[in-house]
């Protein structure tokens, strides 16, 4: 385990036992293989021999990777990477920092180390009250949720998003500024519902600006994960595979209702980034590539001679099933095989190597499934099971999907107030991983994926959990400001109608196709397009009210209200780029 001279222990039982054992603290560090400055700690503060000295003898030292334990890095992290956090034997913080230099990281340790040997009865005090105050959270965690899920909610993020907005660069808030799939998101459908220019002119001039400076890179292709200047001038030179996959989808969709193929364009050079340097042999995604400033400030000419930065090769479920995600929707505007074989070769491998007996999914592969049933795998792999099936028509993806939700329903629910927890619970828990929380990006998630099972299905039930997703923060989302974004989305998509374009004919017939690609180049705010086959869906077709003809055509429904046939690609196009459509 990479870092210095530091007898690093795994996460886990042992090493908190260790710790209590032997009257000591634990040093905790959350670390990432693509992070900078872990890097530059480990290469000076754990190099150090008197540091390294100090820890081995006065701590028990653990190492976690925050992107193999997400969960970890949810309850410690202390503002960023890497994270320094000194905890009792049972996880209670002491201390919590970020980068620290030698000698003052010896100074800090040697002090917390004679005051915890001085003064047990003070910190047993400080253990007794932090614990209180933990159970007291859990306690408001399980009163009743605010039944309050309305547009106020999508109103008050709009607002805080105009706020925000930097109207000379793009983006929200100041330096550092990082891209927000999310805000963009809703920036780009709340345009489509209103026909406010505003909107649109937000959204693109934030595409504009991360695509023309420093936080893409114009050599390599791919954009970093943050700038650190407000201009988007000078980024963070980290590439990440779920920060790409929603960039992918946002040009994509600002190509979808703007026609403009600059979007487009930065899309397709993305994609073939992530398919040069982010696809691996095995079949599936790779998770990052690392940060190397002085690599990425070179010329085209001068990077050929250096070596390239590092990729992490490891398997995530969550930031595949993003990636997936974004390939299909690339497939939908371009048709390019590719991108469609690549999602579904992906999702394959999830299906193949990360699925538990259970039904459930690991969290990450390293020539074998690690960290079992995490919510952000789960939530993730749902939504784009259910966008494999809308292209593919392959019942078997129906099928993962519902198998998978019903082990959600069997481990993660909280069957008294709904709302899904981030863990199964664990008979053992290991110090903080005892309190299981429900978090509002998951959550959020959810709820959009089980409007659109409510809406392919007829289930009323999918449409109750959805909405006990969303009343667990009902509350306190106005806390994070733009920031909830996410959230915002999932309770737009849960108050609105749902718009099904479904085209009948046969499955690969140039009719049905073109209909097919008509309906997938435009943009529907909470759209689902499908192809119902006669051959193979005639019952639903039945069910539905709609003709099989020997020609194809396409239907606008919502709910049960279909419009008439529509047989040419262009017609449905025009018609569904009508604002009024989407209107709700």
């Amino acid at each position: 385990m990479r870092g210095g001279l530091v007898n690093w222990r795994e996460w886990g039982a042992d090493a908190f036992a260790e710790a209590a054992g032997q009257a000591k603290l634990v040093l905790l560090d959350i670390s990432a293989v693509w992070c900078h400055w872990c890097h530059v700690m480990d290469d000076t503060s754990y190099s150090d021999p008197e540091v390294s000295a100090l820890i081995n003898e006065r701590f028990v030292p653990v190492r976690v990777d925050t992107d193999r334990m997400p969960d970890v890095n949810e309850r410690y992290n202390m503002g960023g990477w890497p994270t320094t956090a000194v905890l009792t034997p049972t996880g209670e913080v002491l201390l919590g920092a970020t980068y620290v230099p030698p000698d003052k990281l010896i100074e800090t340790l040697t002090g917390l180390d004679q005051f915890y040997k001085e003064n047990k009865d003070t910190v047993g005090a400080r253990i007794a009250e932090l614990k209180a105050k933990k159970e007291g959270e859990l306690s408001a965690l399980k009163a009743p949720p605010s039944s309050d899920v309305t547009s106020n909610i999508v109103s008050y993020v709009l607002e805080e998003l105009d706020r925000n907005y930097d109207p000379i660069h793009g983006g929200f808030g100041a330096e550092p500024k990082f891209p927000a799939p999310d805000a963009v998101e809703l920036l780009l459908t709340s345009y489509r519902d209103t026909g406010r220019a505003q909107y649109l002119d937000m959204a693109e001039k934030t595409l504009v600006g991360m695509d023309s400076y420093g936080m893409y890179d114009h050599v390599m292709g791919g954009f970093f994960r943050y700038s650190v200047t407000r201009d988007w001038s000078v980024p963070h030179y980290e590439k990440m595979l779920d920060v790409n996959a929603g960039l992918i989808v946002n040009y994509i969709n600002a190509y979808r209702v703007t026609g403009n193929g600059r979007f487009k364009d930065t899309a397709m050079r993305t994609l073939g980034y992530v398919d040069a340097w982010l696809w691996a042999d095995g079949g599936y995604f790779c998770g990052s590539q690392d940060a190397d400033e002085e690599y990425y400030k070179l010329s085209l000419e001068e990077r050929g001679n250096k070596a390239r930065p590092s990729v992490d090769v490891t398997m995530f479920t969550n930031l595949n099933a993003r990636m997936v995600d974004a390939y299909l929707t690339a497939w939908e505007v371009t048709g390019e095989d590719g991108y469609k074989e690549k999602a579904l070769s992906a999702l394959g491998f999830i299906l193949n190597n990360m699925k538990g007996d259970s039904g459930g999914f690991y969290h990450y592969y390293d020539g074998s499934p690690r960290r079992f049933g995490l919510l952000t795998d789960q939530s993730a792999m749902l939504k784009a099971l259910l966008h494999a099936y809308l292209i593919t028509g392959d019942a078997k993806m129906f099928d993962e999907a519902f198998g998978l939700l019903a082990f959600m329903e069997a481990t993660h629910w909280d069957k008294e107030i709904g709302g899904f927890y981030d863990l199964p619970e664990d008979p053992a828990p290991v110090s903080a991983l005892a309190f299981r929380v429900k978090p509002m990006a998951e959550n959020s998630e959810m709820a959009r994926s089980l409007k659109a099972l409510h809406a392919l299905t007829g289930e009323a039930g999918y449409l109750d959990m959805a909405k006990g997703c969303l009343a667990q923060h009902a509350r306190e989302y106005r806390e994070y400001g733009f920031m909830a974004a996410g959230y915002a989305l999932a309770v737009d998509y849960y108050l609105k109608p749902v718009f099904e374009v479904t085209v009948v004919g046969s499955s690969g017939g140039a009719d049905t196709e073109a209909l097919a690609r008509a309906a997938r180049a435009v943009l529907i705010p909470r759209g689902i397009v499908r192809v119902l086959d006669p051959d193979r869906d005639f019952e639903e077709i039945g069910r539905k009210g709609l003709q099989a003809a020997s020609r194809a055509a396409a239907y606008i429904c919502t709910g049960s209200v279909c419009t008439a046939r529509v047989e040419e690609p262009e017609a449905l196009r025009v018609k569904l780029s009508e604002a009024d459509v989407h209107a709700p």
